[in-house]
């Protein structure tokens, strides 16, 4: 949905409201959808363990201040597995990130992934190096 989206602003299809909100609704598709699938489906005769709140997924935004990640592609920056740059904005433009996306200073940053995952991944984007 995400990439559909893209390739239509950049089509000229959509113009970048109607953008933001197909990825708006996109983040909150998945977030609803797994509560809407858990309270329709009938878990009676099946042994399920309850998810801890490492397991659920957030999203967050914040901006780089770790100067080693910057000016870098993503693929090359050691991010912890389960969580990832969902979307750059870089001068008021969104930018659907990649492996060759680089982060430049500056950059806001909506990362997604477990709440575990996503603390790593914050530590790694805001160490301070001196």
């Amino acid at each position: 949905m995400i990439v559909g989206a893209q390739i239509a602003l950049n089509s000229k299809v959509i113009n970048s409201d109607s953008y933001s909100v197909l990825i708006l609704t996109a983040v909150i598709s998945c977030i609803i959808m797994p509560y809407i699938f858990d309270k329709t489906f009938d878990y009676s005769n099946i042994t399920r363990r309850k998810k801890s709140s490492a397991d659920r997924i957030g999203i967050r935004e914040t901006v780089i201040t770790n100067q080693l990640v910057l000016n870098k592609p993503l693929k090359d920056i050691d991010f912890p597995y389960g969580s990832r740059v969902f979307l750059i904005i870089r001068d008021n433009t969104e930018i659907l990130p990649d492996g060759n996306t680089i982060i430049r200073e500056g950059d806001q940053v909506i990362i997604a992934g477990t709440s575990e995952h996503n603390e790593q991944m914050l530590d790694i984007l805001h160490q301070n190096q001196d």
